[in-house]
């Protein structure tokens, strides 16, 4: 179990992370100021990829014939996350458009349980994938 979790930690989170990763290896170079918001739409593209990535990996665990009010819960669970994580990225460039003012604050909140939302979905899914995996012959 742990090496598919391995996996999927370094190519799922570590490749998605990369990028705010080497942006603020950049703002500590050039003394620039880190501002949660600044990175909010990446780390909601995060969520999105994380638990698209997820659905991915239900649809497989489905496929195999195993099913359950837990594979359901979370199945739904992960659109659930994908289609608020995907309103939330659009609030700002719909605000900027209309010229509207929005509530930074309860975006961030939202982004980062997101994000979590996602984190602790897809591991679950890595978890339930390796015991179906681990138990076929």
């Amino acid at each position: 179990m742990a090496e598919r979790l391995i996996k999927w930690i370094a190519f799922s989170i570590g490749l998605t992370i990369l990028p705010i990763l080497l942006s603020l290896i950049l703002h500590g170079t050039f003394n620039l100021e880190i501002h949660f918001s600044d990175y909010t739409s990446e780390l909601l593209f995060m969520a999105v990829t994380l638990a698209a990535t997820a659905i991915g990996d239900v649809y497989e665990i489905i496929h195999k014939g195993v099913n359950g009010i837990h594979i359901t819960l979370i199945f739904i669970s992960l659109i659930f996350i994908s289609l608020i994580c995907i309103f939330l990225y659009e609030i700002p460039i719909i605000a900027n458009a209309l010229s509207l003012s929005i509530n930074n604050t309860l975006i961030n909140i939202s982004t980062i349980i997101g994000c979590l939302s996602s984190l602790g979905l897809g591991i679950a899914c890595q978890v339930f994938l390796e015991r179906i995996e681990g138990s076929s012959p």
